[in-house]
């Protein structure tokens, strides 16, 4: 298999993708292309990930990438994994709920707060499809992205 993590420079679900990829005996002698619009944390991401892949049970093979397109080119499989507007953005939506008298204990996945980063995401989803059109266009999306039924 030939996947790219779209988002891989997360600190929390970049790490986690790629252990969980790692592991998996039915992906052995994968490679896995890592990509992120954010470089140092990409970077931090893939020295984690090149530490770990000398430990890796199954072969699996790790890159990285700053170009999209490279990312996606002739991939089979596709793990989105982005914030658009990161945290300061999820923030900015809870306060405007809150200010409307809305409280809601997660602001990423439902009502006013996961509308709103629902539609922040919309364009870049958007544009996602039509590269994978063309660059991949036999591969498998797998989104991980909140709120996943509004992008979904």
């Amino acid at each position: 298999m030939n996947i790219a993590i779209i988002g891989a420079g997360s600190y929390k679900w970049g790490p986690l993708n790629i252990r969980d990829i790692i592991l998996t005996q039915c992906l052995s002698q994968s490679k896995i292309t890592l990509y992120d619009i954010d470089a140092e944390a990409l970077e931090l991401v893939f020295q984690y990930s090149k530490m770990i892949e000398t430990q890796a049970p199954y072969g699996i093979k790790i890159f990285k990438t700053s170009h999209l397109e490279h990312a996606l080119d002739g991939k089979d499989i596709i793990i989105l994994s982005i914030s658009v507007g990161g945290l300061n953005a999820m923030e900015q939506d809870l306060q405007l709920a809150e200010k409307y008298g809305y409280f809601y204990p997660v602001g990423d996945t439902v009502g006013i707060p996961g509308f709103s980063r629902g539609l922040r995401h919309t364009k870049t989803i958007i544009k996602l499809g039509h590269l994978m059109e063309k660059y991949c266009p036999q591969a498998y999306l797998i989104n991980t992205t909140n709120p996943i039924y509004i992008i979904t």
